[in-house]
């Protein structure tokens, strides 16, 4: 039995447990927020991007502007069409994404029916991954989250069945791992880490000679390459590189810089230093979901291992755990980002469902030995499956208790967030449409609901959407001397992010936004300034409608 369907039944169960945690989720950021929303800023930048792709301006920030600002372009692609049906993308971002967390979940199901070939365990993973917080959090948070975990878990699903057809089939998980790196570029790995699994395994099983397996990867690499041609190409066109915008704007150094400088210290770093913090960090986030998963892990990586290189085992997959400690490793090789490694960790997050494979297993594994301990050494074999069942139902309710809680808690960390974005961007937004020209051009550091909502042209202090501001940025009053080049009429910040900027006599401030407790953004305090170059152009109409607005206090 290497595939399954799970039956109607056992769906039900997961659409109601994923439909009841984000229920969960819902009520408490109506609760604290007010309304519904994104708890991060990002998610509105999909937004924007989308409703411009939607309005027939192209794939461009500021409308008309061609930018390769997305790093999840086909996200925006399923955002913009949503846009066209219903134009309301907190109700579409979350609706799909919660139907592809149940679609995650029903791939895990038949990813551990491989492997194990027992049902029974195979929806308990099923249920498991309907009860991880990170997910449940991704599905509603309007980002790709749940795109690219699904496309990770197809992929990986369709190479485990299909690594041995010598057909069109062997290239359906490279078509499937193309469309994953359109949701997040870090998944342009995955092939390779799938061709490195077919490489060991065509070893171990003597299936086919070096120079067939040599020929084979290189259509696999060509057929790779070739389906994201059109995104390099945009790419490059709009940025002059090969990957978006965003790339160059968030990398903090790795082997791109370590090319372009060729920095000892940096090749330390780059091979030793971010990969350890990487995969460091994926553990450190495995645990906090559940602990007895994360010890259960290791056993599972372990019986997965030693499975791979018995020449009796046919359901090899080694895949598994490659993905889960290989990917947040060499993500820290390439480019590591300048973020907060708990905020780029949901990057990773279609590694979860891996974490909860391998923990899975590892119950699996775990039980048999105790049973089978028992049985030879001490009680004999009915006596041991007598003590092993109370034993496993005894694991699992604490485990779904374990993740029950944490969902709980996470709820609360969901709906603050939410509450900061609404009670700062979101607002700041609504306030500039009301209180500017609308030809006002606004620099800000946090773009997303900002631009949304007030519709006005910005120029990105941090480089996203706007690559000249990446010179500037890390040198010392190199921000002020972008801004006295750009000359916008107003400036958005957070004070302690620009602290120099904030004190120069050109800014005015015309409207502060503080939290009272912050989560999630940049700062407790964000200010908007009115700059002296927007009243040597004469913006009467923003002075006139900001002098009658009260600060906020």
């Amino acid at each position: 039995m290497r595939t399954a369907k799970m039956d109607i039944f056992r769906v039900a169960l997961i659409v109601l447990a994923i439909l009841l945690f984000s229920a969960l989720y819902l009520y408490q950021e109506r609760r604290v927020a007010g309304a519904f929303g994104f708890p991060l800023d990002d998610a509105w930048i999909h937004c924007q991007f989308a409703r411009n792709l939607a309005r027939g301006d192209g794939m461009s920030y500021n409308p008309g502007v061609p930018i390769s600002g997305s790093t999840a372009p086909l996200w925006t692609f399923m955002l913009a069409a949503s846009y066209l049906l219903v134009p309301n993308f907190i109700l579409t971002a979350k609706v799909m994404s919660v139907a592809l967390h149940v679609l995650s979940c029903i791939l895990v199901f038949k990813m551990l029916v491989f492997i194990l070939e027992d049902v029974r365990f195979a929806f308990l993973g099923a249920v498991f991954t309907a009860m991880i917080s990170g997910l449940t959090w991704g599905s509603l948070s309007g980002m790709e989250v749940m795109l690219s975990t699904f496309l990770t878990l197809a992929g990986t699903y369709l190479h485990l069945l299909y690594r041995r057809e010598t057909g069109p089939k062997q290239y359906l998980s490279t078509i499937v791992f193309a469309l994953a790196s359109l949701a997040r570029p870090e998944s342009m790995q995955l092939v390779f880490i799938a061709l490195a699994d077919s490489f060991l395994v065509g070893r171990l099983e003597d299936r086919e000679k070096l120079t067939q397996f040599g020929r084979r990867a290189a259509v696999h690499v060509l057929l790779f390459m070739i389906l994201l041609v059109p995104y390099f190409i945009f790419n490059y066109m709009t940025s002059g590189q090969p990957f978006p915008n965003t790339f160059a704007a968030k990398s903090a150094g790795g082997l791109m810089v370590l090319l372009s400088e060729r920095n000892v210290g940096e090749f330390w770093r780059t091979f030793l230093v971010y990969p350890r913090l990487y995969l460091s960090a994926t553990l450190e986030m495995s645990l906090k979901h559940n602990l007895l998963l994360y010890w259960l892990m290791f056993v599972g990586t372990a019986r997965i291992i030693v499975d791979s290189f018995r020449k009796s085992v046919r359901n090899r997959a080694l895949i598994v755990p490659l993905i889960f400690f290989v990917y947040p490793a060499f993500m820290g090789i390439v480019s590591p980002n300048r973020g907060v490694l708990i905020w780029i960790m949901r990057y990773m997050a279609n590694l979860n469902p891996f974490y909860v494979v391998l923990g899975v297993v590892g119950l699996h594994e775990a039980l048999r030995l105790v049973r089978a301990t028992l049985a030879e050494l001490w009680v004999g074999k009915q006596a041991a499956d007598r003590i092993i069942r109370p034993l496993q139902t005894a694991i699992i309710v604490v485990v779904i208790l374990s993740l029950s809680i944490e969902e709980y808690e996470n709820s609360k960390f969901y709906a603050r967030g939410v509450e900061n974005i609404n009670s700062m961007q979101v607002k700041i937004g609504r306030w500039m449409r009301e209180n500017s020209a609308a030809d006002a051009v606004l620099a800000v550091n946090d773009i997303g609901a900002i631009t949304y909502f007030s519709e006005r042209k910005v120029i990105d202090l941090f480089g996203l959407i706007t690559p000249e501001a990446l010179p500037y940025r890390d040198r010392p009053g190199g921000t002020f001397e972008f801004l006295s080049l750009m000359k916008p009429d107003y400036v958005i910040i957070f004070p302690n992010w620009f602290p120099n900027v904030a004190r120069r006599k050109e800014l005015t401030p015309i409207l502060h936004v503080f939290l009272e407790t912050n989560a999630v953004c940049g700062g407790q305090l964000m200010t908007v300034y009115r700059t002296v170059w927007a009243e040597e152009e004469g913006d009467i109409a923003s002075r006139s409608h900001a002098a009658h607005v009260e600060p906020d206090p």
